[in-house]
């Protein structure tokens, strides 16, 4: 495809592609891109599988987000800001508050910094399964700068 229209074919146009199928919500044909990658020789980056999660999260598809994510870390690819706010999202989505709260916890044990979308990715899987209450997380936000 990218080849006969003489787009170069590397890490950045795949990712683009991933992240433009996610947001059209064609989780399919990003996990085809994902596929096409690979089979180009083409090693996923840190930035191909966040993409990857997004599109899960988008497609309300919380297992394979986990799949994916868990796939990057065996990998030996760090997790960044985005893969985990996203499968943070996808929990929220499911109304998995517990998840949600578990792999905020997991991202700040790992040294990466939240993002405003993470925080409020947790407000809102917490405030949809009614447990505003075991929500710790408005102390850290008074800790860190929110402001835009």
């Amino acid at each position: 495809h990218m080849q006969t229209a003489r787009v170069p074919s590397n890490a950045a146009t795949h990712n683009a592609r991933i992240v433009m199928c996610a947001k059209r919500g064609r989780m399919v044909e990003a996990v085809r891109v994902f596929d096409d990658m690979g089979a180009a020789g083409i090693s996923p980056d840190a930035a191909t599988y966040s993409a990857l999660v997004y599109a899960c999260e988008k497609g309300g598809r919380w297992e394979d987000a986990v799949e994916v994510f868990e796939a990057m870390q065996t990998a030996g690819v760090a997790p960044t800001a985005e893969a985990y706010s996203s499968l943070i999202r996808a929990f929220e989505k499911a109304g998995l508050w517990e998840k949600a709260i578990e792999v905020f916890e997991e991202m700040q044990a790992a040294g990466v910094a939240p993002t405003a979308v993470t925080y409020k990715a947790v407000i809102q899987a917490c405030k949809k399964g009614g447990k505003l209450d075991k929500l710790e997380t408005f102390e850290r936000m008074r800790a860190v700068d929110m402001s835009c």
